[in-house]
């Protein structure tokens, strides 16, 4: 599921390339799917039916689609999809008696105690007091870890800001990539966040098919890395004066003008509450060391990523040159 977007389409290709046979479950041909030898079935996640023809023969199911949100889209359509959605697959993966289930959960549903906290795959899941995008993918997971203990075979792997080519449509992560680019953000927020190559975590779960065991959680992250040095990285590689560097408080302060800006020009922002909240908030270690040592996640350097990332979007005309 999910195979239009950035880790779907990623997948996809990885599978290809080993030899896999992909079935994609997509709403409509998207051009990230382009050339790539799969075969479509056209209908929505939350509809029992097509899930249950996607399933239909599979041996391995991937369920990476999400509605992923820092505040725009409405609480009931998320959790719609990443509750309701997440339990047709489990459904469906019960009645085919599937080899195994490779859940896409995030770092986000886990419960975050302080900055300097380490998450690891004994972190609890984030509760009521989380934003509800959070609670949604942690109710999710709970979802698959419950469905583990009746029997069935999953694995669940938890991603943090995943970053990288085929970014097709763009993500948020890559949204803020271009804008620093073109040089159309120009201020970006005391924090981080801890980031992780696509195509890093795409091997991982190949490798998640075979390896790894019925109901862990593996944490897939590379480093935490400030939006400063993002921003620094990106401005080098494209001769560009780095944005101003603002506090926290004086963005929340500016919030309100921010959302007046984007509701009058009917364009996204990227800060958002919940955004300031995530960058400001964010642990700074996340161990990853199951993940190694199990799936043989070798995570690359964020900067490595970050100018692949910008090599990508500008060969595929994101970026104006």
């Amino acid at each position: 599921t999910g195979a239009s977007g950035h880790i779907g389409n990623t997948l996809c290709r990885m599978l290809i390339k080993n030899g896999h046979q992909v079935k994609a479950l997509i709403h409509r041909f998207d051009k990230s799917l382009e050339g790539l030898q799969i075969e479509k079935i056209y209908g929505d996640i939350l509809n029992q039916e097509s899930v249950n023809t996607l399933i239909e023969h599979a041996d391995y199911v991937f369920h990476t689609a999400a509605i992923i949100s820092i505040g725009k889209n409405p609480k009931e359509k998320i959790f719609h999809t990443n509750i309701e959605g997440t339990r047709n697959i489990i459904e469906a993966c019960r009645k085919q008696k599937i080899r195994r289930l490779i859940h896409f959960s995030s770092v986000d549903a886990l419960r975050i105690s302080a900055s300097d906290a380490t998450l690891d795959e004994n972190t609890p899941l984030a509760g009521e007091e989380a934003f509800f995008y959070n609670q949604s993918k942690a109710a999710g997971e709970k979802l698959v870890s419950d469905a583990c203990h009746q029997g069935l075979n999953a694995v669940i792997l938890s991603p943090s800001s995943v970053i990288g080519p085929y970014d097709f449509v763009p993500s948020l992560a890559g949204q803020m990539i271009i804008k620093l680019a073109a040089g159309k953000l120009p201020f970006v927020v005391r924090g981080g966040y801890h980031w992780v190559d696509v195509r890093d975590v795409a091997i991982a779960a190949v490798n998640a098919m075979d390896s790894g065991q019925t109901g862990k959680r593996y944490l897939l992250s590379s480093q935490w890395l400030s939006l400063s040095d993002v921003a620094e990285i990106i401005c080098q590689k494209m001769k560009r004066r780095k944005p101003v560097l603002v506090p926290c408080f004086l963005a929340r302060s500016g919030l309100p003008f921010i959302n007046l800006y984007s509701r009058l020009t009917g364009k996204e922002t990227l800060y958002t509450r919940e955004s300031l909240n995530l960058v400001t908030h964010s642990p700074k270690t996340i161990d990853a060391q199951n993940a190694i040592l199990e799936l043989e996640f070798r995570p690359r350097p964020v900067k490595e990523t970050i100018i692949d990332t910008l090599q990508w979007f500008m060969e595929n005309g994101y970026i104006p040159l």
